[in-house]
């Protein structure tokens, strides 16, 4: 059934009437302002430019090119002028990006296929969910210049290209402060680069040794946050007794337990000033050992976190001292298991 232009935006809006939640008075008056307009027999070609593009803004662009794109010369370049447009790429739905790609600043790619990312060239935001080399290769700050927020999840045996890690821990994205990053197994140690935009990152890696080298490249990274797939290694201490990282929070999730004890003290040597910790991992030393280590080397704490599995030791201590030790503690819970392990957990 074909539908007028005023059924066309009325459906968009049923569409998307739920998912803009924080619009949604804004979305209810416009609504029933378009039925008012419907019900008197008003054309929508009738409504100022104004008010058509703040209808405009709330829906996606691929439905607006498809619903009104062709309609008139007054529609084409009322869609040729939005500005801040968001873009979702499934399998089949980019056949027209080249008309409006100057226009998008948020883009989510959630397809592997070939796409040419050199057209997209104001983005600030990227999000490759099925990324591959095609679509790494193409992640460059010569063609992206203005990106804050990066996103990329690749299939497990796809890493990060090399010339890619380096593009984002040597400042060549200036203005990069959000970076997911899946399989960053190596980085090399660039001493003469280093990323000054950078303030969360998230990354999966196989080397502990990586942790303490992203550090030094990103001297004003605030949140840090890692899921560690690998085998132990040793990392070597700060060469410097007054290392000062100003880091803020640092998460890291251990699910197969590959890591020691030992490597952990180390680590809190680079995060002196980290108030929010969250540990999950196998603790294969009495569980009051960490949190002495954590007494000494954290002074700035306030926030603790953690899932932790315990093994047997003849020195397990009572919950509720180590609850008294420090404030950030108090919420501290311990579940023994029936093979001699204790879970400490917060809630």
């Amino acid at each position: 059934m074909k539908h007028t232009i005023v059924e066309k935006v009325l459906l968009l809006f049923e569409e998307r009437f739920v998912f803009y939640n924080r619009s949604y008075l804004i979305i209810v008056i416009l609504y029933n302002w378009i039925i008012y307009l419907s019900n008197m027999s008003t054309r929508l070609e009738s409504l100022p430019n104004e008010l058509l593009i703040d209808i405009f803004i709330y829906f996606d662009i691929l439905n607006l090119y498809n619903s009104f794109w062709g309609l008139n010369r007054r529609f084409n370049k009322l869609v040729c002028s939005l500005k801040n447009i968001s873009l979702i790429i499934k399998e089949n739905n980019f056949l027209s990006i080249e008309l409006f790609a100057h226009q998008i600043i948020r883009l989510k790619i959630e397809t592997s296929q070939s796409i040419d990312l050199s057209q997209f060239i104001n983005l600030n935001s990227l999000e490759l969910c099925r990324a591959n080399q095609n679509q790494l290769e193409q992640i460059r700050s010569d063609i992206m210049p203005n990106l804050i927020y990066l996103t990329i999840s690749t299939p497990f045996h796809i890493s990060l290209p090399l010339e890619l890690i380096k593009e984002i821990f040597s400042n060549g994205f200036r203005f990069l402060h959000y970076a997911y990053l899946s399989r960053l197994d190596t980085f090399e140690n660039f001493s003469k680069f280093q990323s000054f935009s950078l303030r969360t990152l998230y990354i999966t890696c196989t080397n502990s040794n990586i942790i303490p080298l992203i550090l030094q490249a990103c001297p004003n990274l605030i949140s840090f946050h890692i899921k560690f797939f690998g085998q132990n290694r040793h990392i070597l201490p700060p060469s410097s007794s007054t290392y000062n990282h100003l880091l803020e929070e640092f998460f890291l999730d251990d699910p197969y337990h590959k890591l020691s004890f030992d490597t952990i003290h180390i680590l809190f040597r680079f995060i002196p000033n980290v108030k929010y910790l969250f540990l999950q991992f196998l603790c294969r030393v009495p569980f009051i050992n960490l949190i002495e280590s954590i007494l000494n080397r954290l002074e700035q704490l306030n926030r603790f976190e953690c899932d932790i599995l315990e093994s047997p030791n003849n020195h397990m201590v009572n919950i509720e001292i180590i609850q008294q030790m420090n404030e950030c503690f108090q919420y501290l819970q311990c579940s023994e298991k029936d093979n001699g392990y204790r879970v400490f957990f917060t809630e």
